[in-house]
């Protein structure tokens, strides 16, 4: 397939040089594995289980393993928002330790609000180093990316 490009004498087919460049311009294989190498860290950080207290302060952690344990909290949280006025009501959260952990309706609804708000840091990193990476400009600069740091603790 040979490439056209736009002059202001009409379209003219691309040298092979050309070609190449334009295709460097807007592929660069060195970038686009460091940034598949950041997805998978985000991926593995997105996915991380959550550590908390519960109402009884007893610590637990919170399985975040896939879409599933995600749906699992909000369907959770949902429930502590119906009983919000009522303090004295228990739910309780099956844990990675498998057993219940209990939560008042408020802790309930603040831990899965700092869940929440870890996630989106985690997803900010993402697109922070994503953005970093694309402005790189050369190859000691890729090849000393650090991938690992500035991810939410």
């Amino acid at each position: 397939m040979t490439m056209i490009k736009a002059t202001p004498s009409g379209p003219v087919e691309m040298t092979p040089q050309e070609e190449q460049e334009w295709l460097d311009s807007i592929f660069d294989p060195e970038k686009d594995n460091l940034i598949r190498r950041v997805y998978e860290k985000f991926i593995s950080e997105l996915y991380k289980d959550f550590s908390t207290i519960d109402s009884n302060s007893v610590a637990a952690t919170i399985q975040f393993r896939n879409q599933e344990d995600r749906a699992n909290i909000e369907s959770v949280a949902i429930e502590a928002l119906l009983f919000s006025s009522d303090p004295e009501k228990i739910i309780k959260f099956r844990n990675k330790e498998n057993t219940d952990s209990e939560f008042t309706p408020s802790d309930f609804l603040v831990m899965a609000s700092d869940l929440k708000r870890l996630k989106r840091l985690v997803m900010e990193t993402y697109w922070t180093k994503k953005a970093e990476i694309r402005s790189l400009t050369s190859h000691d600069e890729i090849q000393s990316y650090d991938i690992d740091s500035g991810w939410p603790a």
